[in-house]
């Protein structure tokens, strides 16, 4: 498809008969595009993998995806050909991971417990004696341990995948922070966050405001309580890059760090760009939100200024990989270079006729 602005720059350049003559096959229309539900899988440029028929699905692992239809609140387990390998039956699944066990809601319960892959339970829901779990986070495939959040005090622990806690309830909240053995956590009484150890003993007294996931560049975007400013830490917490950004993803590429921040039009005018690990513009602010940087498959997604319902996809070198667009797209694709979307579809694309 050829990109609108082109057909435009087309009709454009000169007036000779040649140029109307090439212009006269595209018909003069305003190209809209709408919002379609269902949600489905694509690949880096932007492909259909899985046709957006699903009221929810995740990114794969391993070839498989957590799915919801679009008739059923119940979620189950789908293929990379959209077949069901497990029929819905869960109310709730959590992110799967390489290991053949993850965390799901019971339908009638409405507690968590650790199902498998086959859809038999490897720890039930209620475990008797012990209280139950109101949410199961994502099992590394490396420690065999997840986030876990007791039912009865509402607080945050770590069990492994037998259900048993591993570390009782001690934290508001964690967060999975990209690591395999540092999670962020705010304890109970805080607003803060810190970085605290598989063992549950802090590693980095709660400081930030916020706290991201730490990247390939093995750094971490996190928030400065006192001025609200975001920047780059390290695993003990020190800054790599001050906090004087209005937002950081996840820094993969340490020449191409998503970052938010004022532009040259305006100091008011806050858009996102790229950095460096210097804190220096690779790319000036001219997008309205960008994701998670991919460096395996080179692509992260951009909504482009003015268009913050409207995602696209572009490389390392600032340039669209695709013509695709879409309405949702998560915020990070895996490395196998797959990413759940919600499509953007051209109105009356029949009377989008290309030269």
């Amino acid at each position: 498809m050829i990109d609108r602005r082109k057909l435009i720059s087309m009709g454009l350049i000169g007036l000779s008969s040649v140029a109307l003559s090439a212009c006269s096959l595209v018909e003069k229309q305003k190209v809209e595009y709408y919002r379609e539900d269902g949600y489905g899988v694509i690949d880096s440029n932007g492909t259909w993998v899985i046709e957006p028929r699903f009221n929810r699905i995740s990114t794969p692992v391993k070839g498989l995806c957590i799915a919801s239809p679009s008739d059923s609140v119940l979620c189950g387990i789908v293929n990379l050909s959209g077949e069901w390998v497990i029929e819905p039956k869960w109310k709730d699944a959590g992110i799967l991971s390489e290991l053949d066990y993850f965390g799901a809601q019971d339908a009638e319960s409405g507690l968590w417990g650790i199902a498998r892959k086959d859809g038999s339970w490897q720890a039930e829901p209620y475990l008797s004696g012990k209280g139950g779990f109101s949410r199961i986070g994502y099992f590394n495939p490396h420690t065999q341990i997840a986030k876990a959040c007791d039912e009865a005090s509402d607080l945050w622990g770590f069990i492994d995948g037998s259900g048993e806690w591993v570390v009782k309830p001690f934290a508001k909240w964690i967060n999975y922070a990209g690591d395999d053995k540092i999670y962020a956590a705010s304890p109970v009484g805080s607003a803060l966050y810190g970085l605290v150890n598989i063992e549950g003993s802090w590693v980095v007294e709660p400081k930030f405001l916020d706290f991201g996931a730490f990247g390939k560049t093995g750094y971490a975007d996190a928030i400065l309580a006192e001025t609200k400013r975001s920047g780059l830490v390290d695993k003990q917490g020190n800054w790599v890059i001050e906090p004087k950004f209005f937002g950081i993803s996840t820094p993969n590429k340490s020449n191409f760090i998503p970052a938010k921040g004022c532009t040259k039009r305006s100091s008011d005018y806050l858009l996102w760009g790229f950095i460096n690990l210097s804190g220096e513009w690779v790319v000036e602010p001219k997008y309205a939100y960008i994701g998670s940087y991919n460096e395996k498959c080179d692509v992260v997604f951009v909504c482009p200024e003015g268009k913050e319902d409207l995602y696209r996809l572009i490389n390392s070198k600032d340039k669209f990989v695709s013509d695709a667009r879409f309405s949702y797209i998560f915020p990070k694709f895996s490395d196998e270079g797959y990413c759940d979307a919600r499509p953007y579809k051209l109105k009356n694309p029949q009377k989008s006729r290309s030269v």
